[in-house]
């Protein structure tokens, strides 16, 4: 995140943020478990499409922004 903050290219963008939805405790567990099968799998997929949010992708980026654990 360092490289984020500190590029040219993104001062502009650097404090911009967009509310997309909340989510749980319990969901937020699960997306950072990995492992998406069955129907808990397809209701998170339908939640993070409805967002414009991709289940392959989200929960690495989420994992990046969660103070390490």
């Amino acid at each position: 995140m360092h490289c984020q903050r500190v590029c040219p290219y993104d001062k502009e963008v650097k404090d911009w943020h967009e509310d997309r939805g909340i989510f749980t405790e319990e969901e937020t567990a699960y997306l950072l478990r990995g492992k998406y099968t069955g129907t808990k799998a397809k209701a998170m997929e339908k939640k993070l499409k409805s967002l414009g949010i991709d289940l392959t992708i989200f929960p690495r980026n989420l994992e990046v922004l969660l103070p390490q654990r």
